[in-house]
């Protein structure tokens, strides 16, 4: 996602008797659910029943966002902001079911979740002027990662295991480069976090051990 003022000069340019406003915004939204069973069973008394099985997902979302002013004269009666935000946001969860039945029955499985988020963001004002009451430029990435590992498995012997990961890998920059500014006051602000409540891995392996019949 861009937003851009590009190439307006160093005479002439853009003047406004009100505010200018760039803005970059990307909010991803990626949603994956994963199910596997596997069933087994044996009705001899000298037999064994063996179920295994397993389920996972991998989740990358790679995302860039940038807003900027570049070689560009902008003459504001107003204010003049920069920004660029992402809030891509990432939900993974996985069901893994095994189930054997006899009397000697062994289940095994489970199940992998992995997520990770790798959002670009990048705001800036460079080269030509600029003359405004106020000057923002703000980069901010608000990643959500969200990772669910469930296995569960059922038998005389049950084993298993689940593993769950949520990264997060962010690149956030904002900057003013070989731009002359005129104003009241100036802020470049890069701003890298985490939505609140909403980051989070778990990973859960149910064993139900059962008697054989």
């Amino acid at each position: 996602v861009t937003a851009a003022i590009r190439n307006l000069g160093t005479t002439g340019g853009l003047t406004t008797r009100g505010s200018v406003a760039v803005t970059a915004t990307e909010s991803a939204t990626l949603t994956s659910r994963a199910r596997a069973a596997a069933m087994s069973g044996s009705a001899s008394a000298f037999s064994v029943s063996v179920s295994g099985g397993g389920a996972g997902t991998g989740d990358t979302v790679t995302s860039t966002t940038s807003a900027s002013i570049t070689n560009s004269r902008v003459t504001s009666a107003g204010d003049v902001a920069v920004s660029a935000s992402d809030t891509t946001t990432i939900d993974s969860q996985v069901l893994g079911i095994s189930v054997a039945g006899g009397l000697l029955a062994l289940a095994a499985g489970g199940s992998v979740a992995k997520v990770e988020a790798r959002p670009t963001v990048t705001a800036a004002i460079e080269g030509g002027s600029g003359s405004a009451a106020n000057v923002s430029v703000v980069a901010t990435a608000l990643p959500s990662v969200n990772a669910v590992a469930t296995g569960i498995n059922a038998g005389t012997a049950a084993i298993g295991a689940s593993v769950a990961e949520a990264k997060v890998a962010a690149t956030v920059g904002a900057s003013t480069k070989n731009v002359s500014i005129t104003a009241g006051s100036l802020s470049v602000l890069g701003n890298l976090a985490r939505q609140a409540r909403r980051d989070s891995a778990t990973a859960t392996v149910v064993p139900l051990p059962t008697k054989g019949s």
